[in-house]
């Protein structure tokens, strides 16, 4: 989980059909009442139409708000549209992260690997069930964990006697992780594979589509991710056993018409109002992928020339969402005063990752020095995401990249 942010992503209503991109109108944008509120560029602008409106109406009238018939439409949406079994529905990513780890049994004497660069959620579940991640450094190339460096910490981690029991790999900013390598070395070793697959819903590979790879996938509905529920998540997983183990610690660890307690569980159930907006958002969400695939190619047609941004690398092998445009600043560009010239124009960005490394909790708790993981610290110092989401339009991109590159030019 490697994309969400403190930045307001405040809803934009929108009730018109979406025009082609490179139109001069995107969704019709509607006033807030602040002034000059109308002309910002939000990082993130999720898009609800009435239909949305309608169904969360007609879920308050029911009286039926938590866990029902518009959750288990949601969830067979989901497994409809990756062509898995089972698929759960949860209250937000980081549930389904800590579910996932919970119903492979994993806690305290364990190890997970977990990639240098992500959302601190991956590695902050870990560490909630007494395990304990082991970071293992991403590419440059497409911010994913890098096989050959994945490999290392494996080998590493039997040197040193950790007990490895689960890989999370991270789909980065909606381009799926070389799959067909990393199940390789983690079949070689009987390791089952958890997809964070936060960012990725109608990613995929040569092998599938994410969410379908591993042992365990698990998804957000966050306001950053192309669709959203407010908040929520999901697991998805062809294992019949972790799907019903999952089902019942997201309900107390109550099963059965008796409400017998066979786990100390959770309650990490998602409401009937997140649902409603999902099973309507599903059916844009192939939409909203593409116009997000139009706004990154306009995006690279603008920055590509330029030697202050290096625009992110798409893998011939992979089909990428962008669910975050991250740019990689040139290293003599400060990025904070980047940002901060950006908010001046009345355009929002943010930091493009973490390096876990790097937080203080991790830094402390488990001694690492700064040059642990350069690549997720090169990343994690110069990335910069990018507004980027189905309510923007070509002139919003122009005007994006043209204040930045005017702010990155007075500096590099």
């Amino acid at each position: 989980m490697s994309c969400e942010s403190p930045i307001s992503t405040r809803p934009k209503r929108s009730w018109a059909t979406r025009p082609a991109l490179g139109s001069t109108k995107a969704w019709r944008r509607q006033s807030t009442g602040i002034a000059g509120e109308s002309a910002v560029i939000r990082l993130a602008q999720p898009q609800f139409g009435s239909e949305e409106a309608v169904g969360i109406a007609a879920v308050l009238a029911s009286g039926r708000l938590c866990q029902g018939k518009q959750v288990e439409q949601f969830e067979q949406a989901v497994a409809d549209y990756l062509g898995v079994r089972n698929t759960i529905a949860v209250s937000s990513g980081t549930a389904a992260l800590h579910l996932a780890l919970l119903c492979l049994h994993i806690g305290p004497g364990d190890a997970v690997v977990v990639p240098a660069a992500t959302f601190p959620a991956t590695a902050n579940v870990v560490v909630h069930v007494g395990a304990r991640p082991l970071l293992a450094d991403i590419s440059l190339d497409d911010y994913n964990i890098e096989p050959a460096l994945l490999e290392s910490c494996l080998e590493t981690a039997l040197k040193d006697g950790h007990r490895v029991k689960a890989i999370i790999v991270v789909h980065q900013f909606g381009q799926a992780a070389r799959m067909d390598q990393v199940m390789r070395l983690a079949n070689a070793r009987g390791i089952p594979v958890i997809e964070d697959a936060a960012c990725a819903l109608g990613a995929g590979c040569l092998d599938g589509k994410c969410g379908t790879l591993g042992k365990v996938a698990c998804f957000s509905f966050h306001p950053r991710k192309n669709i959203t529920t407010g908040e929520g998540g999901m697991l998805a997983t062809n294992d019949l056993a972790v799907a019903e183990r999952a089902r019942v610690l997201r309900a107390h660890g109550l099963q059965g018409p008796g409400q017998t307690l066979v786990y100390p569980g959770l309650n990490y159930r998602m409401t009937e109002m997140q649902a409603v907006l999902g099973i309507s958002q599903m059916t844009k969400l192939d939409a909203f992928n593409s116009h997000r695939v139009g706004l990154a190619r306009a995006y690279d047609e603008r920055l590509l020339a330029s030697p202050a941004v290096r625009v992110p690398r798409k893998r011939e092998d992979a089909t990428h969402i962008y669910q975050s445009y991250v740019v990689l600043l040139d290293e003599r560009i400060e990025r904070e005063l980047i940002i901060s010239h950006l908010r001046e124009q009345g355009i929002e960005t943010v930091r493009g990752t973490y390096a876990v490394h790097l937080l203080d909790y991790y830094r402390d708790r488990y001694r690492y020095t700064d040059t642990a993981f350069p690549i997720a610290a090169t990343v994690s110092m110069r990335s910069l995401a990018l507004p980027i989401h189905s309510g923007l339009s070509s002139d919003d991109v122009s005007r994006v990249t043209s204040a930045l590159l005017d702010a990155a030019g007075e500096m590099a």
